[in-house]
């Protein structure tokens, strides 16, 4: 069993607390005056990822779990994956360790999913340049569990259509139901396709719901369309069909914010992405109960209730942490927060960091919070004619805007 990241025990229990200012007030800026300087130029800013190893490697005893943790290589996927942005963030990373620490890492990424046609589009461009087309992009989370669970769910799901005619408490509880079902049956409805109606279990002419210890004809890792190679692909490769089979096994997602955002109807545990967030944790669960998958990282907004639905459905499979992190956190002078949550297998992880959340968060922003030295303007790096023309182009949008909803609102 391996040991997970990030702790330095000197560190921990030190009282290192943030308070929430306006972002960009003088009381914003005071609260951060204390903290080593962020980046200071544009070239800076693009070192980030060394600044970021740097800040992991300066405890030798971080280092070496960093370094035993990589020794055989990362295998990782994607899901909500718009345009893989997790993936360019392991390629820096990993080009870091090797270029200033030596740490030459073995990476494999393996599969991608959005729902979003753009996004696919990229994905596939992502898969066809960097792996030789060997990578599938697939279209829907919900259809990476067999078909009998995704009708099961489909029924149970209120349409959007009816959302004057269910009370939200009423939603909230079939989502939770279909939460509760999926969970319970994780150990079928990951990976067991019927192979044939005629090839089902000696002893049961219902294959999935059998008991019996015999291993089953009809059983086969369940495949979902894949738009690389245009059929149905394997959705998680077992681990002993890896390129690298001890590789620490990764999955990737930033599920669905619009129910979690302060925008809207804050439908929260009632939106209907709901259901595709329970397929996505059910795989997590039963992919770590089979030794398949190591770790999970996932992100949303703040808002999310982690232990609702990330914490708590997998308590007995991950050790869960999370932290409340973003741009303004490291020194860039944008804020745009989101919650980043960890799941580590319990089968083979361990952590040894700070035991609460409040911990972890003191913890990880010891290690990485820095002090602004710049502001917004880094961002514009065109002439001086060129950004004048864009404001006046902004201010006329906006003019424009405004004289239309004006009209609006008189007649």
């Amino acid at each position: 069993m391996e040991e997970a990241f990030l702790t330095s025990p000197a560190a921990v229990g030190k009282n290192v607390k943030r308070r929430k200012h306006k972002h960009g007030s003088l009381l914003d800026v005071a609260s951060r005056s204390h903290l080593p300087p962020g980046p200071e130029s544009l070239e800076q800013l693009f070192d980030f990822p060394g600044d970021l190893v740097d800040a992991v490697f300066a405890d030798v005893s971080r280092a070496d779990r960093c370094r035993r943790l990589l020794m055989h290589g990362v295998v990782e996927h994607s899901d909500y994956s718009g345009i893989c942005a997790e993936r360019e963030s392991k390629r820096l990373l990993f080009q870091v360790l090797r270029e200033q620490k030596r740490l030459d890492v073995a990476h494999v990424f393996t599969k991608s999913c959005d729902s979003d046609a753009q996004c696919q589009k990229v994905l596939l461009h992502m898969s066809a340049v960097l792996d030789g087309g060997a990578s599938c992009v697939f279209t829907d989370i919900r259809q990476q569990v067999v078909e009998d669970a995704q009708n099961w769910c489909t029924a149970m799901t209120p349409g959007q259509e009816d959302d004057g005619l269910y009370a939200r408490e009423q939603v909230e509880g079939r989502y939770k139901e279909i939460q509760e079902y999926l969970l319970s049956n994780s150990s079928w409805v990951v990976d067991q396709d019927l192979s044939s109606p005629e090839s089902c279990c000696p002893c049961s002419p219902f294959p999935l719901w059998c008991s019996c210890a015999l291993p089953c004809p009809a059983l086969q890792d369940h495949k979902s369309h894949c738009l690389v190679h245009n059929k149905p692909c394997v959705v998680n490769k077992p681990r002993d069909a890896l390129p690298l089979p001890g590789a620490l096994v990764i999955a990737n997602a930033g599920n669905c914010c619009q129910g979690w955002s302060q925008e809207g109807k804050r439908a929260r545990g009632a939106h209907h992405s709901q259901l595709a967030l329970a397929t996505w944790v059910c795989q997590r669960h039963a992919l770590a109960q089979t030794q398949q998958e190591d770790m999970f990282f996932q992100e949303c907004t703040p808002l999310f209730d982690a232990d609702t639905f990330l914490v708590n459905p997998l308590k007995e499979t991950h050790h869960c942490v999370r932290v409340v992190a973003g741009p303004k956190l490291l020194g860039w002078p944008t804020a745009r927060d989101r919650l980043l949550s960890a799941g580590l297998s319990l089968k083979s992880l361990q952590w040894v960091g700070p035991e609460t959340q409040e911990g972890i968060q003191e913890e990880f922003d010891l290690m990485f919070a820095r002090c602004p030295r710049l502001n917004g303007s880094v961002f514009l790096q065109e002439g001086v004619a060129v950004r004048e023309q864009w404001a006046r182009d902004q201010v006329r949008k906006k003019k424009i805007c405004s004289q239309r909803s004006c009209l609006r609102e008189r007649s």
